[in-house]
């Protein structure tokens, strides 16, 4: 058991090892090392006429390639994929006029090979521009096993056959991508979103045009400028490519414009022609924000929440004394207590006394009845019912008990029914027992 289970881990072990750092194979085409110059030929090609060209093949691998020669057909998608054909199937086709002085060469590790090619144009060559590719494959190894594909190798044939030509060119759109959500910087934590700048250009000629351009970008609101280049590329007759290029020191946010310039010109060397075209586009990333009000949110609801643990509820009922407790650091002792904050007689059910303190969102109103602040809401008093008066010209000066309102004047004083009047130096309230205000009695 101990035998099979050690053999099972091995066998796991090895193929870990396998998957990890697998075994360096040498295949035909990771050996395939080949550069080809002129990649691009542009050719005079006079009705009637013949003549010879070069491609120099140069092998920079360790080992001698044997290389395949044949000519296609080639168009170019407006996403620059290119698509190869038959000779003659398209009608600016010139793969036909080419002959190689060899179908086959062996090209020596470290040799630059001079490849002869000729080209013989009708006599009725329709004027404009013509094209097709040289293809260099490699040969199989006599003796290998057989690979459905090869590697190939390809130089461009730009033929020009002389009359009226019409080299114009126009650019269609200009697009920057705008950015809403995620930001255009490297920002930890945050995807980042690339800037990319597309120029669509529209060959409306019969002749190839190779168009070079640059967009420049400056902010209509915001700050940073910049500027990006696109690489060379050939647009066929009647054909439409994009050129595009990522803009590397992208904006943070705002709102800029960009002005996009292409040049082009009679030759891959000559450029002078331009056209122009503006465009705008936005970056506002969204993301941060709410990343940033969240941390807020993070940081201030916390501390409100621990603010407010301090404090439990107060408020006042509807006869406007105050209830619940107060706050720790208000009251008798408290800073701030009996210095002004609120009027003298603000009522204090703890026993604050004149002039207590009570929370800054709250400010007590001395009820109307006039008690001494310091004490406990007493119960309401017996208040007989008071005959109306038909005379009622003013109102005494005398002040009665605690608790009773100023009576109207009469021809006597008042004095409530079945209540007589207290004697000197005390008084008996409706209802109550006789108090004596003198403590020598």
């Amino acid at each position: 058991m101990r035998t099979v289970r050690r053999t099972v881990i091995i066998t796991l072990f090895l193929s870990l090892l396998l998957v990890l750092f697998p075994t360096s194979q040498t295949t035909a085409q990771d050996a395939f090392n080949i550069k080809i110059f002129p990649a691009k030929s542009e050719l005079l090609a006079v009705p009637g006429s013949s003549f010879e060209f070069f491609v120099n093949v140069h092998n920079l691998g360790a080992e001698t390639e044997n290389l395949k020669i044949y000519f296609m057909d080639y168009y170019i998608k407006e996403n620059n994929e290119f698509v190869f054909e038959e000779p003659g199937h398209y009608s600016y086709s010139c793969a036909s006029w080419m002959r190689s002085a060899e179908n086959e060469i062996s090209v020596p590790p470290g040799v630059i090979y001079r490849s002869k090619f000729s080209m013989t144009v009708p006599p009725d060559a329709e004027p404009g521009g013509h094209y097709a590719v040289i293809f260099f494959e490699q040969m199989p190894t006599p003796g290998a096993p057989p690979v459905k594909t090869r590697p190939r190798i390809g130089a461009l044939v730009l033929a020009t056959v002389p009359g009226e030509i019409v080299r114009e060119g126009v650019i269609e759109s200009v697009e920057v991508t705008s950015t809403w959500w995620w930001p255009t910087k490297k920002i930890p934590l945050f995807p980042q979103k690339k800037l990319v700048a597309r120029i669509v250009f529209n060959n409306k000629g019969n002749v190839h045009i190779t168009v070079r351009g640059k967009l420049t970008f400056s902010p209509t609101f915001g700050w940073n400028s910049g500027t990006v280049f696109f690489e060379e590329i050939t647009v066929l007759p009647d054909t439409r490519r994009y050129m595009e290029a990522v803009i590397p020191d992208p904006p943070w946010v705002g709102s800029y414009e960009a002005r996009a310039q292409v040049e082009y010109g009679p030759s891959l060397t000559e450029f002078d022609t331009s056209k122009m075209k503006k465009s705008t586009f936005n970056i506002y990333p969204f993301s941060l924000l709410l990343a940033l009000l969240l941390l807020i949110a993070i940081i201030v609801i916390p501390a409100w929440l621990w603010r407010r643990s301090r404090y439990e509820y107060y408020y006042e009922d509807e006869e406007g004394y105050p209830q619940g407790y107060p706050p720790q650091g208000y009251g008798p002792g408290a800073p701030g207590h009996n210095q002004g904050q609120y009027p003298p007689g603000a009522y204090d059910q703890y026993g604050g006394g004149q002039g207590a303190a009570y929370p800054p969102q709250t400010g007590y109103q001395q009820p109307e009845t006039g008690y001494d602040t310091g004490q406990q809401k007493p119960e309401p008093e017996y208040m007989p019912e008071q005959p109306q008066q038909e005379h009622q010209e003013g109102v005494t000066g005398q002040t009665y008990d605690q608790g009773v309102p100023p009576q109207p004047y009469t021809d006597q004083t008042y004095v409530p029914p079945e209540v007589e009047p207290p004697a000197q130096g005390g008084h008996e309230p409706p209802g109550g027992e006789f108090m004596d205000d003198d403590p020598n009695r």
